[in-house]
């Protein structure tokens, strides 16, 4: 990683890995923005950045990290929804200069109407079976937000 100089000393850059990983990590700590601080490198703020190729894995299943454990969310049957680019590991992998996607590239979208079922799974959720979720588009406009 990198080494940030001045007031930037004590945080310390680690790059990404260079292609899609088999298994995915999400973390609540870069939703949440807890834990995060201002001036970062590159004007961005954050403790943890969870770069695409952990966003984007070649196969159905995440792991997940909340505050203080984690747990596993991953593609309930055999269906798997297109939603990945493959070649977005070649436009922006994650090991190389400004290795993150742009936020601005349209991602890719699940057909109006269309569903999906993942399964979550938590050990301090105190069940024995995972939970079903499922993810469906609408069909037709988004609601309005307040």
């Amino acid at each position: 990683g990198d080494r940030g100089e001045g007031a930037e000393a004590e945080c310390t850059r680690l790059r990404g890995i260079p292609r899609r990983a088999p298994i995915g990590f999400l973390t609540l700590f870069e939703r949440q923005g807890s834990l995060l601080h201002q001036g970062a490198p590159g004007g961005e703020t954050g403790l943890v950045k969870v770069g695409s190729n952990y966003k984007r894995p070649s196969g159905p299943t995440y792991v997940v990290q909340s505050e203080a454990h984690y747990s596993v969310l991953w593609l309930a049957g055999d269906g798997n929804p297109e939603l990945t680019d493959d070649a977005a590991e070649e436009r922006y992998g994650d090991g190389g200069e400004g290795g993150m996607a742009p936020m601005h590239e349209a991602e890719p979208e699940l057909p109006q109407g269309e569903e999906f079922d993942l399964l979550y799974f938590d050990q301090m959720a105190e069940r024995d079976v995972p939970s079903r979720l499922t993810v469906r588009r609408r069909s037709g406009p988004p609601p309005a937000h307040p």
